[in-house]
């Protein structure tokens, strides 16, 4: 249920970051054109909105350091279509 209440909580916050984030490029806009429209001002919402929403999926839930120094990778794979035969030999692919 965590989970749920910081959905819950970021979809409150997010449009009110988004707000604090337009205001001064809509002042901007509205000094540089002389008038301010509605649908700039939409579009440059859903931009600040679609750039705080990438920032916060990408950037923040970054795990602990301890955790990431214990993390394997796997190894490159440098033979090609290697993917196709393992993918028949792991499926019922006839």
């Amino acid at each position: 249920m965590v989970y749920v209440s910081n959905i819950i909580t970021v979809a409150i916050a997010f449009p009110f970051v988004a707000i604090i984030l337009t205001v001064p490029l809509l002042v901007y806009h509205y000094h540089r054109y002389g008038s301010l429209t509605i649908l700039r001002s939409v579009i440059l919402y859903s931009f600040m909105f679609y750039l705080v929403a990438a920032y916060c999926l990408i950037i923040l839930p970054l795990p602990p350091r301890s955790v990431v120094a214990h993390l394997t990778t796997p190894r490159y794979n440098l033979v090609p279509f290697t993917f196709v035969r393992g993918f028949i030999n792991s499926t019922h692919f006839v």
